[in-house]
């Protein structure tokens, strides 16, 4: 076999190589996304390990909690300032909106603060700017998205 026969072979294995990791690479991602797994999006997305993993499920698992709260109170808000529009029930829902919306960063940062310093950018940026745009309608999951009632 002549050298340039050999290297082309080694090139193409090569090729095929790297193809198959992006291919397996994004399976399992899109397994992820389609099981809706976020913890398996977050776990690849971020490089976080078990430890980082298991005090983020905690730390969601409180603010669920938390946040259904505030979306109860959001939603009396709501009903408020349909029964009564006003100056009064627009600053209940302003208010409620807020504690709501400074809650949800405050979530975020403290998930954000359970990864590795890169991760922790990366997430900040790509949740952070879904914050504002919060429905009230249930507690977030770890990716921004509203739950489901």
């Amino acid at each position: 076999m002549r050298l340039s026969s050999r290297l082309l072979l080694a090139a193409s294995i090569l090729c095929l190589a790297v193809v198959g990791w992006f291919v397996v690479r994004d399976f399992e991602l899109s397994a992820s996304a389609c099981n809706h797994d976020v913890q398996a999006w977050m776990r690849h997305e971020f490089a976080l390990d078990d430890a980082a993993m298991a005090r983020i499920a905690s730390l969601q698992e409180r603010f669920e909690k938390e946040c259904e709260e505030h979306c109860r109170l959001v939603s009396e808000a709501k009903s408020a300032m349909d029964a009564k529009p006003g100056p009064d029930s627009l600053a209940r829902l302003a208010g409620a909106r807020e504690k709501c919306r400074l809650a949800r960063v405050d979530h975020v940062r403290a998930i954000a603060a359970c990864m590795p310093p890169e991760s922790a950018k990366a997430y900040l940026a790509l949740i952070l700017p879904r914050i504002d745009s919060a429905d009230h309608e249930g507690a977030t999951d770890l990716s921004g998205q509203t739950h489901s009632r």
